[in-house]
């Protein structure tokens, strides 16, 4: 593990960011903290010397993984949903930014959109916790895009379900 993050090449400055297994392989999600491209990892225990795939990301990181139908998906630095088809990470939707994904969200962030424990299944259904709070001088909010409880379905795509809040409540 230690030479995934500081080895050589696009390694360098990595760090992991998560790791979970199906039923064949281990996955392992990095974040290039110098800002540029990142790469997951699989290895099914054939090897000693590492793993035996890897898969480059035109993001800077994977924040979060599940394991859906013996398939990773992931959620990235630029808000996006992406689930493995193989030979590489397709995007399955994204948060509704108006354009690119703010810098605030990326790697250098202090605090990150998605915890590495903030993604699960839940009957079927991909919900991730997602802090959209901008970490700018006025740590703003974007209006179409509030924090909470996002969820996933083929039929219905990345929807915010629910809003947190400070005191118990119905439902």
């Amino acid at each position: 593990l230690q030479n995934l993050v500081s080895g050589s090449s696009s390694a360098v400055g990595s760090r992991i960011s998560w790791i979970k297994s199906n039923s064949s392989r281990i996955f392992i999600g990095t974040i290039n903290t110098s800002g540029s491209q990142s790469k997951v990892y699989a290895w099914d225990g054939s090897q000693t010397g590492g793993p035996n795939e890897s898969y480059m990301l035109e993001a800077n990181g994977s924040l979060a993984c599940v394991i859906k139908d013996d398939v990773p998906v992931i959620f990235d630095t630029r808000g996006r949903l992406m689930q493995l088809n193989g030979g590489t990470f397709v995007e399955l939707d994204r948060l509704p930014f108006e354009e690119q994904t703010p810098k605030t969200y990326m790697s250098t962030a202090t605090n990150l959109i998605v915890h590495y424990n903030g993604m699960t299944l839940d009957d079927g259904k991909i919900n991730i916790l997602i802090n959209t709070q901008l970490y700018d001088t006025n740590s703003t909010n974007k209006e179409n895009i509030p924090s909470g409880i996002w969820e996933y379905t083929k039929e219905t795509g990345l929807y915010h379900k629910r809003s947190l809040g400070r005191t118990k409540s119905d439902g």
